[in-house]
């Protein structure tokens, strides 16, 4: 029976309360998804507290929580569990073994943990993604660095050694771990010091145990040159957290470590924390190391079974007033941010209004009845703001709704003082059309000299900064830029005006950026003092009626403040949203995962912080739910929830599963005619076809059921793929299991108990094994979508809701693997071969970053110089895609200014210049070698900041998945050709094809084409019986590598030929089989196998020694040959060198005789194909060399006279009467027969023994689907 734990967290600290938790009413959990629902609820716990002394009143002056407990206080709930294990559970907790040098590794490390992690991966203390300590020798201090062992902010494992103590090297795992917060599992980590290929290497691994099996996380790492690890080094073996490094705990459950001196080498350490009873006292572990447990790390069994807040405190008594109580009802975190919250502002006030260097700003996002702009700074007072239609405006992405200028619209009102020498003005507008005349866009009055007041104006074809210097009755104007023809109307554009003082000048800059493209600027530089601005006066001019304009902007220097945002961040994955906004909201919310495994979104709506959170889950397809051992959000993407593993294994005939187990064939979850949108954009629709689930009516399908989603997404192109995963989610055949019910109070359910609390957890895959023989044969794997845990002294009973995993069993295919270059640390060049080229090379560069905190920039060059980076493409790329971002000089009449000019293989792809912001570019580089990133300068003078930056770049290479993943793709429908009963081991397969074009039958083990013996044996579900191939080759197929005289003799197949004709006519030598036409010529000689076939397909090489006289000579492809009746499809080599292609009957035509566009010369090879479908035959024909003509049939008749069900199949020979070649021969180079297949098979793999009718279904048993 479970012992439990109930704490609350007051002022004074977590204080345990279980005393006063009633036992008379259950301790209720809840979590994830209730049966039937699509999302998750908010986590709930009910429990009952004692309240006869007043103790839960929160407003009682004489509790003792008085003034301590109230809404929203924190609560936990633990249950005990039968093994004891290592709690870090504090800041500072660790385990820990003295220095000394038993500790030392000779050369190569290797290093294990079996752990369960709070969360994955964790959060800073400003919420953003950060990486958490789990082993190591490493002290900063002293530069004692030896090695550690990390999990980092994307939840890859983090691997760094220093062979000196000082210096040290980083590599990181290439796929993320694929474990859920809080399931158990065991990580490792080897470093191989000498590759015995002059370099060394690190590879990471991951089991469901320290007992293994082990299974290589991603790709090994190869670095250059050999390495080691610091021996001289006096750091303390310390697990959990590592003393002075400064990332965070790696807060949760620990079970056992093992330090190895070498590969599989000696132990250096082995503790097995639940083999040391429960508490905080020193351990000795198998060789002989001392553990020590300090800052609150302790051995416990105890785990926790709900963590959320009390959101009330209700006090309830009977009438006598005997028993007061509390029913206590908490929530996990999703409540509460489910109610009572405003939307989020836009992007671009969210951006502007916390970034460094901010003056003053005004959003201008007003109601429709604004009196003025205000601003959400404090300290600054708002601007005057006349002849504006407000909110007038939706179309800016980053924006809420914004104004539109009437004709005498005016902007104005005092900024507040910042400091001289730099400023930057920067916003956002929307012209349709350039003015016929001069207007003022934007105008700053400032404390500069000589020209205080400055105006940018418009025209029709130019933009213009004048310079005006003020007088008490007059002012002067001086025109100091000029630039002509613009592209500044018709689009979203950012306007920004920067001064900077350079020396005794003034550099004076304007530009303006197309959102969501590329910019351009201008810039000038005279004699003067850079003040600072003290207003924005700005009369705007009648021509530029029906403006818009927004998020007005002041910064003490250059900015990056709208970059991104302008866009409402477009086209950002949705993990990186998801992270963003935890950041940005303080918020704790966790997600695993590369930024390539993730939708693009859309722009940001403007909603709830938790609309938000869910518009970017729905529109990824992954899921969000709140996590068991923290109060915090956690997502887990799709990639991680491909292709898992069971969590914990419930065995029927150990009772593991209580009654009932009532499995549903139902459509609750059928949807087989799904629609996606877009936003904003256009749809995609998908329906099955085919198949049992299919939307055609009852017996082939069960009718329609629809679906439609509107997504935000950034593209039109995401929506059919999404749109057919949401099909094959709809559509999968299999029973549901509603519900699963655990009853874990017996004490000889120990094992499950622990196996419970290990791995059973929302989103975790549960596999029943052994199911009762009325059962389906096999095991059943399902994902849990939520479940009800039930508490007391004397039950502990959990009923989980779930659905079908299968799935989410998906390949990985060719095309899957990226190699990506984020340039965060410094061996960038380790994922991507890039080199410098030119006059100086790039560099990383931490000022401008599209992701992270790092990116690539050019180097410094001086005029006619270039700055190039090269990247060697892999073997195998198919698509490159990259950020960049530019800050140069703009092309004018007679230079091109400076640039970055994108090459593949020397030729431009892309160029960009001026102002741009971050902007994504891919390139098809199927075929190419390489692709250079050149920054280049002209011989004129630069602008901006001279430079250009990359980051983020990603190449797609060929991949293949390995013969141990699901990775096989099915046919597009097979059946038993040929009736077997239950003992047979050969099956012959039909793949019936449609009625143009080709779909592929099964792999080949042998026969001629490409054959793939290593790709078996692999299973298939016939009839519900599962078989294993074992091999598989075209039912008939000679390549007549053989001599043979008078006889064909026998196949490569291994069929004998069985002749109709003269003995002499027929030969096999030279790799033709032949059969010349001995007089008289229209004499029908046959070649069949000996099989018995329906519907089938041949495909034959053939030619004729002469070119025909008289009459034409028609060898064919026998089809069906049954006694004296068959049929055949012939090829004409009629005279002349004509050709055509008839069916016939025995002898007789069916149907026409149709041409042929080529002619043939004597001993010109020919392909012939024929396929028999019901009583429909076709054919067709085309010249050895060239591509066959798949898209048509030359012939197609259906036959009616004499209808034969099945016969035997082969080649035909023979002439019209009237042809006078002599003795002409017709040889065959290649026979195959397409399909049917034969494969050799081991049955009743799943315990199914039964025979099979001609026509049942072949499939394989584990199908690969393409994950989206």
């Amino acid at each position: 029976m479970p012992n439990t734990l109930v704490e609350i967290l007051t002022a004074d600290g977590w204080v345990n309360i279980t005393q006063d938790a009633y036992n008379r009413d259950p301790i209720v959990i809840s979590r994830g998804r209730p049966d039937e629902a699509t999302a998750s609820d908010p986590g709930s716990c009910e429990l009952t507290l004692n309240n006869r002394h007043g103790k839960y009143s929160p407003r009682n002056p004489l509790s003792p929580y008085y003034g301590l407990i109230g809404r929203n206080t924190p609560i936990r709930v633990w249950a005990q569990g039968p093994t004891p294990y290592l709690w870090i559970g504090a800041t500072n907790a660790r385990a820990t073994v003295a220095s000394s040098t038993a500790l030392d590794v000779a050369e190569d490390l290797d290093v294990a943990v079996e752990l369960a992690l709070d969360q994955v991966p964790v959060q800073s203390s400003s919420y953003a993604p950060w990486s958490m300590e789990i082993m190591g020798r490493y002290q900063i201090t002293g530069d004692q660095r030896m090695w550690r062992v990390m999990v980092d902010q994307l939840a890859r494992i983090n691997f760094v050694w220093s062979a000196d103590g000082i210096a040290f090297s980083v590599v990181a795992s290439s796929e993320v771990l694929r474990y859920r917060p809080g399931q158990r599992f065991a990580l490792r980590a080897t470093l191989d010091v000498d590759d015995d290929a002059g370099g060394h290497t690190v590879r990471f691994f991951t089991a469901p145990t320290m007992a293994g099996p082990w299974e290589q996380l991603g790709d090994a790492h190869v670095g250059a040159g050999t390495t080691g690890v610091f021996q001289a080094g006096t750091a303390d073996l310390e697990v959990g957290s590592i003393s002075g490094l400064g990332f965070s705990a790696g807060r949760g459950r620990y079970y056992a470590v093992q330090l190895r001196d070498g590969i599989d080498g000696p132990l250096l350490a082995d503790v097995d924390f639940t083999a040391h009873g429960t508490g905080s006292s020193d351990v000795t572990d198998t060789v002989g190391r001392t553990w020590q447990f300090l800052n609150l790390a302790t051995r416990t069994r105890y785990h926790r079974r709900f963590y959320g807040e009390v959101s009330s405190w209700p006090s309830r008594w009977d009438v006598s007033g005997a028993d007061v109580y509390v029913p206590v009802m908490a929530h996990g975190p999703l409540r509460r941010l489910g109610q009572g919250q405003l939307p989020l502002h836009s992007t671009l006030r969210r951006r502007i209004a916390t970034y460094p260097g901010l003056v003053g700003y005004w959003p201008l996002e007003e109601g429709t009845s604004a009196a003025f702009a205000s601003t959400p700074i404090e300290g600054v007072i708002p601007l005057s703001a006349e002849g504006m239609d407000w909110a007038a405006d939706t179309t800016l992405p980053g924006s809420g709704p914004l104004p539109k200028l009437t004709a005498d619209a005016v902007l104005y009102g005092a900024v507040p003082a910042a400091p001289d020498g730099s400023w930057h003005l920067e916003c956002v507008y929307y012209l349709p059309e350039l003015p016929a005349s001069a207007e003022t866009v934007l105008e700053v009055r400032t404390t500069s000299s000589p020209w205080p007041w400055l105006r940018i104006e418009v025209t029709a074809t130019a933009v213009r900064v004048v310079g005006i210097q003020p007088g008490e009755e007059t002012s002067s104007t001086t025109l100091l830029i000029n630039v002509t023809n613009p592209n500044v109307a018709g689009q979203w554009n950012r306007l920004w005006l920067r001064q900077e003082q350079e020396g005794g000048s003034i550099r004076l800059r304007v530009g303006w950026v197309t959102i969501g493209g590329i910019g351009l600027a201008a810039d000038t530089s005279y004699t003067g003092t850079v003040g600072h601005v003290t207003r924005i006066h700005t009369e705007f001019g009648a021509g530029l009626e029906g403006m818009s304009l927004g998020h007005v902007a002041l910064f003490e220097d250059d900015t990056n403040a709208f970059n991104l945002a302008d866009t409402g961040f477009d086209g950002e994955p949705a993990g990186e949203r998801l992270r963003r906004l935890a950041e940005e909201e303080a918020l704790k919310l966790t997600t695993p995962g590369l930024r390539v495994h993730s939708e693009a979104l859309g722009p940001q709506p403007i909603d709830t912080y938790l609309r938000v959170v869910t518009d970017a889950a729905e529109a990824d397809g992954g899921v969000l739910y709140e996590l068991r051992d923290a109060q915090a959000l956690h997502y887990l993407p799709k990639d991680v929830l491909y292709d898992r593993a069971p969590a914990l294994v419930l065995d029927y005939t150990q009772g593991h599963i209580a009654p009932p187990l009532e499995p549903v064939d139902d459509d609750q979850a059928t949807r087989n005619d799904i629609t996606i949108g877009r936003r904003g954009g256009a749809s995609a629709r998908v329906r099955a076809e085919e198949g049992p689930l299919s939307v055609l009516p009852h017996p082939d399908g069960v009718g329609v059921y629809e679906d439609s989603a509107t997504l935000n997404v950034e593209g039109d192109g995401q929506l059919e793929p999404i749109a057919a995963w949401r099909l094959h989610l709809g559509t999968w055949d299999e029973a549901r299991y509603p519900v699963v019910r655990i009853q874990l109070t017996a004490d000889s359910r120990a094992d499950l108990r622990q196996q419970v609390l290990d791995g059973l957890d929302v989103q975790a895959v549960m596999r029943l094994a052994n199911l009762p023989a009325w059962m389906p044969p096999g095991d059943v794997d399902l994902v849990v979508a939520g479940y009800t845990e039930t508490l007391t002294l004397t039950t502990w009973d959990i009923e989980a809701n779930s659905h079908p995993a299968g799935p989410w069993s998906v390949a990985s295919l060719v095309g899957e693997e990226q190699l990506r270059e984020g340039f965060e640390d410094a061996t960038y060049d380790d994922v991507l071969d890039l080199t410098d080229g030119g006059d100086a090379p790039w560099t990383r560069d931490n000022t401008q970053a599209h992701a992270g905190a790092w990116s690539l920039r050019s180097g410094t060059i001086t005029n006619n110089q270039t700055s190039d980076l090269v990247l060697t493409l892999p073997p195998d790329a198919q698509e490159l895609s990259f950020w960049y971002m530019t800050s140069s000089e703009t092309s004018g009449p007679g230079y091109d200014g400076d640039f970055l000019a994108v090459l593949e293989d020397g030729s431009e792809v892309l160029r960009a210049q001026g102002e741009t912001s971050w902007t994504r570019h891919t390139l098809d580089v199927r075929g190419s070698s390489t692709v250079t990133f050149r920054y280049s300068k002209d011989n004129s003078a630069g602008a901006g900041s001279d430079a250009a930056w990359i980051d983020d770049l990603t190449v797609t290479v060929l991949t293949d998945a390995g013969t141990d993943q699901p990775n096989r793709v099915d046919t597009d429908g097979s059946q038993v050709a040929a009736a077997v009963d239950e003992t047979a081991t050969t099956l012959d397969v039909h793949t019936p094809q449609p009625d143009t074009g080709q779909v592929p039958a099964w792999i080949v083990s042998a026969g001629p084409g490409d054959t793939f013996p290593g790709d078996f044996p692999f299973d298939l579900r016939v009839g519900g019986e599962v078989v294993r191939a074992t091999a598989c080759e075209p039912l008939g197929h000679d390549a007549f590598g053989r001599t043979e005289t008078d006889t064909w003799g026998t196949a490569d197949s291994g069929q004998a030929w069985s002749n109709v004709g003269t003995a002499t006519d027929f030969a096999v030598a030279g790799g033709t089989g032949t059969i010349t036409l001995t007089s008289p010529p229209e004499t029908i000689r046959r070649q069949a196998l000996p099989v018995d076939v329906a519907d089938c397909e041949v495909l034959v090489r053939l030619s004729v020694d002469q070119v025909a006289t008289g009459a034409s000579m028609v060898p064919g492809i026998l089809l069906r040959e049954s006694g004296n009746d068959y049929y055949r499809a012939r090829l004409h080599f009629s005279t002349a060198g004509g050709m055509f292609v008839s069916v016939t009957q025995n002898g007789s035509t069916v149907g026409s005789t149709p041409p042929l566009s080529y002619t043939y010369t004597a001993g010109q090879e020919f392909w012939l194909r024929a396929r028999i479908t019901g009583q429909t035959v076709r054919l067709r024909a085309w010249p050895d060399g060239m591509g066959e003509p798949a898209h048509r049939w030359d012939h197609e008749v259906e036959i009616t006279s004499v209808v034969i069900a099945s016969g035997a199949l082969g080649v035909t020979g023979s002439a019209f009467a009237g042809n006078t070649n002599t003795d002409p021969v017709i040889a065959f180079h290649y026979f195959e027969v397409v399909t049917p297949q034969r494969m050799t098979v081991t049955r009743s793999i799943n315990g199914i023994v039964k025979p099979h009718d001609a026509g049942s279904d072949v499939r394989l048993t584990r199908p690969a689907i393409v994950a989206l």
